[in-house]
């Protein structure tokens, strides 16, 4: 059986979550590919089985694909930005991979 594979996508930036993510996917035994800065990101998502964002559009687009979603927060306001979402019932929020 093929490993499962996991999409992130996101900016090159400190508070993106990506060393977070990275302890995500080698928890749940999935490999990760990492797409930083890439337009039109979308056509890439029927290529995995989990989706690693937590931009609201990128967000929006792994769920219309039908990913599951795993959406990384640092901070109270992005905390909240994604709890107040719409879709909030439909993704795995996370602050910290323990």
């Amino acid at each position: 059986m093929a490993q499962r594979k996991a999409i992130f996508i996101g900016r090159n930036s400190p508070d993106n979550g990506l060393p977070e993510y990275r302890k995500l996917a080698k928890h749940l035994g999935v490999k990760l590919d990492e797409y930083i800065n890439v337009p039109n990101a979308s056509k890439y998502l029927k290529k995995y089985d989990l989706a690693f964002v937590s931009r609201y559009l990128a967000i929006m687009e792994a769920l219309t694909a039908g990913l599951p979603v795993f959406a990384h927060y640092n901070n109270q306001i992005k905390f909240d930005y994604l709890n107040m979402a719409p879709f909030a019932k439909y993704i795995t929020i996370f602050k910290d991979y323990r």
